[in-house]
């Protein structure tokens, strides 16, 4: 990918920096749950895989349990990344990072974005000639919530 792109979900912004990294930056006050990790893995599938997760916490915002887990537990996301930007969001970003140390996938938190992009950078097993796409058959790709508008690009 040359340029930057960027795209919106019912709960998130989503930019693409560079090839095999997917940042995304949830809607402040929204709570991540199975129908936004539904949203966001249908998305994904769309993409390059595999691919590093930069998770932006520019706002506050919350996951369920479930919710953290499923979304990092994807088969698209290879490692991710937890971009604090104060002590408070960083504390929440390393909670979030031991929570979900059992998916089996390299998680670091970063207060600095050039590090955090650096570091999933190197993490990432993929070159362009690995690159694949993949559409898991499987209920959790596949369920739809009614009021979930489609993903549009900005």
């Amino acid at each position: 990918m040359n340029s930057e792109q960027k795209y919106a979900l019912s709960f998130a912004d989503i930019v693409i920096p560079q090839e095999f990294i997917c940042e995304i930056i949830p809607k402040k006050g929204i709570e991540i749950d199975r129908w936004e990790n539904i949203e966001f893995d249908n998305f994904l599938s769309s993409l390059k895989q595999p691919l590093g997760l930069l998770l932006n916490r520019k706002h506050c915002f919350s996951f369920t349990f479930d919710g953290l887990q499923q979304m990092l537990a994807s088969p698209h996301i290879n490692a991710a990344a937890f971009l604090a930007h104060d002590a408070t969001s960083f504390a929440i970003s390393c909670s979030d990072a031991q929570m979900i140390l059992q998916t089996q996938k390299p998680v670091q938190s970063f207060l600095d974005k050039k590090d955090a992009m650096a570091w999933l950078a190197t993490t990432s097993p993929c070159s362009t000639n690995q690159a694949f796409n993949t559409n898991p058959d499987s209920n959790l790709y596949h369920a739809e919530r009614p009021e979930a508008p489609l993903t549009s690009k900005l």
